[in-house]
């Protein structure tokens, strides 16, 4: 849009007050942590604040107010503010103030009673003159307004020659606006503006087209294909059903040409123009590299002691088995365990306390090492680890044969120890996991024959957090196997009739616990 045309539309918007305002004067204060611009005017302002990045300013465009000055500039010793200015034009209706920033602070703007406020904060020292970062659209540049009662036209024409924009308007918007909008983009005020009356826009070619929003029109639509780089585009899918339109087209596939399901690496949304800065967003946020969490596991069971019924005793077996430990002064110490250990049946270790344990776990006969898997998995993925083997159990299969044989077939009967485990990197060093262990063994056999095994399965499921290279241990895993033993005198206890007299059986009734050492390491 030329000057002279833009002159024009904010003329024309100007007209449409009967009364002019006046900007009285402009002054500076300090507070014990800000500093403020205020601008006094005779009556409450309508207003656009448009921040923009080079070089780092704030211009507020002040409609239908006058300054009885033509120019002015001040400069200043502030930290953050080394000038402002201001100017009128079109026979001195509209008023533009602009704040020139060495970098742009964090800034509010308000509007008390007949007066305009901008605050920012003090800083301690001159930064260097620099550059931020450019956005990727001009629409995502700030801006705040004020209208009250305001006719929409007269608000797009504006707000549209403020930004340098293109505008194609029809004759069929009409409509009156009241809003007050305080450092939003320029897209989300073009929003506010226009779908709280029943229109929307788009851009076509670097113009912007206003239009009611039941009306499709040429162009309104764009098509893009994104490459992602770590995430597959189901996520991306479902991370945009809030985000698209109901015109939005979304196509994910995999680049791959084999015939064979692959990896969905790509993605093709097709969406109205304007929707695309948020949707690029939500994507660089999510295709990421993931961070990864190895973790280690240690199955190891305890035989229980007849001191140990209610659990293994972690106090006795440390005085027993554990390795003497000196302090500075060269006297024993043992203080690897906390006093109430012994009541716990899921503990965070410490990689000292952890290693004690083991050291001690490792002097004791009873104890042994069913299985020590690792796997690495990438942050908030499901590991599972399975580790075991299948047994053929006999079934049979009917009543039998005329000849006394019954028919049979094997039955697979899974004996195995699993564990899923879901890592979740958290600040700190802090890791949350979802545990699920499950742990199969043979007890025993039944039958009429003692083939048929009998399986106990223990199963503990828990959500706890750990520190980066810290040990969780799950333990009160008991289970009880019930064995039979023959005692025979030799010689005797084979004669027939009196053999009997030289065999003895007795039951053994043995307890076990089982231990899961669980360690997560971040992969950096």
């Amino acid at each position: 849009m030329s000057k002279k045309l833009s002159c024009i539309v904010v003329l024309f918007f100007c007209l449409t007050y009967a009364e002019t305002i006046a900007l009285l004067d402009i002054t500076m204060e300090e507070k014990k942590n800000s500093h403020e611009l205020i601008l006094w005017l005779s009556e409450d302002p309508n207003y656009i604040l448009t921040e923009v990045y080079k070089p780092p300013s704030l211009e507020i465009q002040l409609v239908g107010v006058s300054w009885w000055k033509d120019a002015f500039s001040q400069k200043t010793k502030n930290s953050s503010l080394y000038e402002f200015r201001v100017t009128t034009d079109i026979e001195k209706v509209i008023t533009v103030v602009r704040l020139y920033f060495y970098h742009m602070p964090e800034y509010k703007i308000s509007s008390p009673s007949k007066r305009v406020v901008i605050t920012w904060p003090k800083i301690d020292h001159f930064p260097d003159p620099g550059h931020p970062v450019t956005p990727t659209t001009i629409f995502s540049q700030l801006v705040s307004l004020n209208f009250k009662e305001a006719n929409l036209t007269d608000v797009i024409r504006l707000l549209s020659s403020q930004n340098n924009l293109n505008l194609v308007l029809g004759d069929d918007i009409e409509g009156v606006v009241t809003l007050s909008l305080e450092s939003v983009t320029l897209q989300t005020a073009l929003d506010a503006i226009l779908k709280v009356s029943g229109y929307d826009w788009f851009i076509m070619e670097n113009i912007i087209i206003i239009k009611p929003m039941e009306t499709n029109l040429e162009g309104e639509l764009k098509t893009k294909l994104y490459k992602l780089r770590f995430t597959g585009a189901r996520v991306i899918s479902n991370a945009l059903k809030g985000v698209l339109t109901n015109r939005a087209i979304v196509i994910p596939f995999s680049s791959s040409h084999s015939v064979e399901k692959s990896f969905q690496d790509r993605i093709i949304i097709t969406e109205k123009t304007a929707n695309f800065p948020a949707i690029d967003r939500i994507i660089n946020e999510i295709d990421q590299r993931q961070a990864q969490v190895n973790i280690s596991v240690k199955f190891i069971e305890a035989t229980l002691r007849a001191e140990e019924r209610m659990g293994i005793n972690w106090s006795m077996r440390s005085a027993i088995n554990s390795p003497v430990f000196l302090d500075e002064s060269g006297e024993s110490q043992n203080t690897i365990f906390p006093e109430n250990f012994n009541d716990l049946k899921i503990a965070s270790l410490t990689i000292p306390t952890f290693a004690a344990i083991i050291e001690l776990l490792a002097n004791d006969n009873d104890a042994r090492l069913l299985q020590e898997p690792q796997i690495t998995t990438f942050n908030n993925s499901k590991a599972t680890i399975s580790v075991g083997t299948e047994i053929p159990v006999v079934v049979p299969q009917g009543e039998g044969s005329v000849f006394g044989t019954n028919p049979y077939t094997f039955e697979m009967q899974k004996i195995d120890i699993s564990l899923d485990v879901l890592p979740r990197i958290n600040t700190g060093g802090l890791i949350t996991m979802e545990i699920n262990a499950s742990v199969a063994a043979i007890i025993g056999y039944a039958g009429p024959e003692a083939d048929r095994p009998i399986v106990s399965k223990r199963v503990a499921k828990t959500s706890v957090m750990v520190r980066d290279g810290e040990t969780l241990l799950i333990g009160g895993l008991i289970f009880e196997n019930e064995s039979r033993a023959v005692g025979k005198v030799p010689f005797l206890s084979r004669i027939p009739i009196i053999k009997a007299l030289f065999r003895s059986k007795v039951n053994i009734v043995e307890q076990r616990e089982l231990l899961i050492f669980i360690t997560p390491t971040i992969i950096s």
